[in-house]
């Protein structure tokens, strides 16, 4: 279990010791119980955008996938779920669902309830997740181009540290260097650990023939895959999938990289990174390169005048979400600084609902499961 005990210890223990954001999770509640009262509209545009006729579905599993977009879509999903009161199969520790890192299993405290949404980490196990939701689920994964996420990967767990060379060296031979490290985690991470979210074999070493039967296994399982390298993109058609709003697909990135150590860095020749990657990590390629196919034959289906102009109106509010949300001090790295608290502490009712709603946007993975809870607990 070295996944769950390290980053989830990590971020919730970062969590716990930032006072103010505590703080924004109790103060944002009111706003809770305001919108149960009440459906009017706000005088800012981007939380004014007005959805389609047909209904909404509401009932969601999306696989969290490491450094693939996932906390950003995890908060997409988690907002919306709030909004409409959904109920929500939440992590006892705060990031994991059902055995993580073994496949999904109905734990004894999963029993006797249906829920709406399940968007945490765990492994995809879809029989005993279709035991606890409604038949009309929709399943949602998320892929990355490898070889950018072998890097994300790498700099976050600093794979460097785990008995793994400098990333520039590890992908000019990852076959010699992969023995050197020094736990399972580390080992799992470096190869195909997209597809292990999709239940392949931490250990597996697919032939092309598997590799295609389970590519066709994933996508008959699921009705739309993200592609993190397109986000927006994305987005916009399963805004139009799940007959969303465009206000219900805004966001703010999360755990956006920083400036890579010099030990993260690619090697100079990214096509002999590529070229090894995709030997290397056969079953992630095949997965990314299905998904991202899929992704641009729908969107060579529609209108191109028409998506470019949705595009850009997304572009534009995501921009004064971002301006909007920027005065109140917020950021995804510290969650809430003093200036945050003093506003909202100063503010007219309007301002208050305004700070509330972009405060959910900042909210860390840990967090947002912490004030699910929380909520849970009120209503029960």
């Amino acid at each position: 279990m070295y996944i769950t005990n390290y980053t989830c210890q990590t971020q919730l223990m970062k969590s716990t010791t930032n006072i103010l954001a505590i703080i924004a999770i109790i103060t944002t509640i009111g706003l809770y119980f305001q919108d149960r009262k009440s459906t009017g509209t706000s005088k800012d545009s981007f939380w004014s955008l007005k959805g389609s006729p047909c209904n909404p579905k509401t009932n969601i599993v999306f696989v969290k996938v490491h450094k693939c977009a996932s906390s950003t879509l995890s908060n997409i999903f988690q907002r919306f779920g709030e909004k409409h009161h959904l109920k929500f199969l939440l992590p006892e520790d705060n990031c994991y669902l059902g055995g993580y890192p073994e496949p999904f299993k109905i734990l004894p405290g999963y029993r006797g309830h249906k829920y709406n949404m399940m968007v945490n980490h765990m492994v995809f196990n879809k029989q005993p997740i279709r035991e606890l939701m409604p038949e009309d689920t929709v399943y949602i994964g998320v892929v990355r181009h490898p070889v950018s996420h072998l890097q994300s990967i790498y700099n976050y767990f600093k794979l460097w540290e785990r008995g793994l060379p400098a990333l520039d060296q590890f992908e000019q031979n990852p076959i010699l260097f992969y023995g050197g490290a020094k736990t399972d985690l580390a080992k799992t991470q470096v190869k195909n650990f997209q597809s292990f979210h999709y239940k392949l074999a931490a250990s597996a070493n697919p032939k092309a023939t598997e590799v295609e039967r389970f590519v066709k296994t994933i996508d008959r399982q699921f009705d739309f895959v993200i592609v993190a390298d397109h986000l927006k993109e994305s987005l916009l058609l399963l805004k139009d999938f799940l007959c969303w709003s465009m206000e219900d697909i805004l966001f703010v990135s999360h755990k956006v990289r920083n400036k890579d150590s010099i030990s993260g860095e690619h090697h100079i020749d990214l096509k002999l990174v590529e070229r090894n990657i995709q030997k290397w990590s056969l079953a992630d390629f095949a997965l990314f390169e299905h998904f991202n196919k899929t992704l641009w034959n729908k969107i060579a289906n529609i209108d191109p005048d028409m998506f470019e102009n949705q595009l850009n109106e997304y572009n534009n509010q995501l921009e004064i979400v971002r301006e909007t949300c920027s005065k109140y001090g917020l950021s995804t790295k510290n969650n809430y600084e003093n200036k945050a608290t003093l506003n909202e502490n100063n503010s007219t009712e309007h301002e208050e609902s305004e700070f509330s709603r972009c405060s959910l946007m900042y909210l860390n993975p840990v967090q947002y499961v912490q004030r699910l809870k929380l909520l849970d607990s009120i209503n029960t």
